[in-house]
């Protein structure tokens, strides 16, 4: 009861004019910096103001609606990660998601996603929200590399891209079979991964213990459907990166570039960082994989960057409002 007392008297401090518009400012400056840190953006806003007259509007627009296609499929994969420790209403859930985006935005790694998601939980499941959180990244790790991986056993564009890289140990005949290794211990670990987390943490010192007190196996009743979320929230995103592709003048080829989208993320996935170096990393990764293609660089770049526009930075403003109805309804005493 102490604790809960004062998580509300904290909140209210949060909540007073002064504390959110100093919040606001910082908020503004990171994305700021964000923005800064990627050099040539105002080349790419003037690229998207030339398409608009010479490419269909329809692409972006389309692109930018899924986006609420998009984390609608993430608030029902939460619903499905939170539902072994306490259910929650649609509502809640994604209130939950768009402020964890607001604050991983502003947060190194991207940490305060996690706190986002334990504010729409009782205290006694937020160190809970922790191993859902984790475990849905996991899932989408699983999804991300076989997709990449089969992409590249793929006879054609898979070999093709690995003769093109021009690197020996891309194109050795064991690439591939280590490949296919490494997705089978990824299934393997996901089959296994209940006694494997008991044993780890059983071995650990006094935190590992603490952490161990807030773990949970999920069933296959719950795995199935957060995996199935998971793939679906991931084609989602790549068909918008291939409308912005489009909307950019990238070639018409949709096997060609979801090829290169699916390669992107996965390699991409071996590269955890936060969403600001993430979008350089996959900026880099994307144009070396068109590269070959003979594409204008600034529409790869483009792509990628409208993409953190419409799937980080706009959800990120809505997700303050969300934010500040959360703590509000905290304030008042409502979970």
């Amino acid at each position: 009861m102490k604790k809960e007392n004062s998580f509300r008297k904290l909140t209210k401090i949060v909540r007073s004019k002064p504390a959110k518009a100093l919040f606001f400012i910082f908020f503004l400056w990171v994305l700021y910096r964000q923005l800064d840190a990627h050099g040539d953006w105002a080349e790419m806003m003037a690229e998207f103001k030339d398409h608009l007259g010479e490419s269909p509007v329809w692409l972006f627009l389309l692109a930018l609606m899924l986006t609420w296609v998009n984390y609608h499929a993430e608030t029902l994969k939460w619903m499905v990660l939170t539902r072994p420790f306490q259910k929650i209403s649609f509502k809640t859930a994604i209130m939950a998601v768009y402020a964890g985006i607001s604050l991983g935005m502003v947060s190194p790694a991207r940490i305060g996603e996690y706190g986002g998601r334990m504010l729409g939980l009782t205290p006694a499941n937020r160190a809970k929200s922790v191993w859902a959180l984790s475990f849905g990244a996991f899932l989408q790790k699983v999804v991300i590399f076989w997709l990449g991986v089969g992409v590249l056993v793929t006879p054609g564009f898979g070999g093709e891209l690995l003769r093109q890289s021009e690197n020996p140990y891309l194109d050795s005949e064991y690439f591939l079979p280590i490949l296919i290794f490494v997705g089978v211990l990824l299934l393997v670990a996901l089959v296994f991964y209940d006694p494997i987390i008991r044993h780890i943490l059983r071995k650990q010192s006094w935190l590992g213990k603490k952490i161990y007190q807030g773990y949970f196996k999920y069933e296959w009743r719950d795995t199935w459907p957060a995996l199935g979320l998971t793939a679906m929230r991931y084609l989602v995103y790549s068909v918008q990166l291939y409308l912005l592709n489009r909307f950019f003048g990238l070639p018409d080829d949709a096997s060609l570039q979801f090829s290169i989208i699916f390669v992107t993320y996965w390699v991409q996935s071996f590269f955890p960082m936060p969403a600001a170096l993430g979008l350089l990393i996959k900026s880099e990764i994307a144009l070396f994989l068109w590269s070959a293609y003979g594409v204008n660089e600034i529409s790869v770049l483009s792509g990628t960057f409208f993409l953190w526009i419409i799937n980080g930075v706009l959800p990120s403003l809505i997700g303050l409002l969300f934010l500040d109805k959360i703590l509000d309804n905290k304030t008042k005493g409502d979970v």
